[in-house]
């Protein structure tokens, strides 16, 4: 019989509660659970960053769109545009103080900019958990989605570094 980690075993657990209904509108998974790591990364992703193994360009997930972003600028505002969908979609659960298990609050552009983990902006962070296949998957829950026009807006944003509006 095949043994399982227990980063699998939680994420089974999870999954089988989040079916039942028992997580909220973007509680329960959150990024703040034990099994989650930045980018979405795997245990898989984490044998990436043996140095013999190559950046797969087109995989979202091992920094590749944001190789060029550099450092971000001390101050700034969110685009209206941007600030809209993130009011409608995001802001629900990441204000202040965040609700719904929600691990930060994402309301300013210095918030947005801030790094997750210490390891990378939450700009991209956001960009990893937005797509289809994002693990935890944002909105999370049974929270209203984004609709396609609101999914490039923000990820189109997202995806050049985060730029400050006008």
């Amino acid at each position: 019989m095949a043994s399982t980690s227990p980063a699998t075993s939680l994420l089974v657990v999870l999954v089988f509660l989040v079916g039942l209904g028992f997580a909220g509108a973007c509680g329960g998974g959150s990024p703040a659970s034990p099994a989650y790591m930045p980018g979405g990364a795997t245990e898989d992703a984490a044998a990436a960053a043996d140095a013999s193994i190559a950046i797969d360009a087109s995989d979202p997930t091992d920094g590749a769109p944001f190789a060029g972003c550099g450092t971000s600028p001390a101050s700034g505002t969110i685009p209206a545009d941007v600030l809209a969908v993130m009011s409608a979609r995001c802001q629900t659960c990441h204000q202040m103080p965040p609700l719904n298990n929600a691990p930060f609050p994402l309301l300013s552009y210095q918030d947005v900019h801030s790094l997750y983990g210490g390891t990378i902006p939450k700009y991209q962070e956001m960009h990893y958990l937005i797509q289809p296949d994002g693990s935890p998957h944002m909105p999370y829950g049974n929270a209203p989605q984004l609709t396609a026009d609101q999914f490039t807006t923000l990820d189109d944003w997202l995806v050049v570094c985060a730029p400050p509006g006008e």
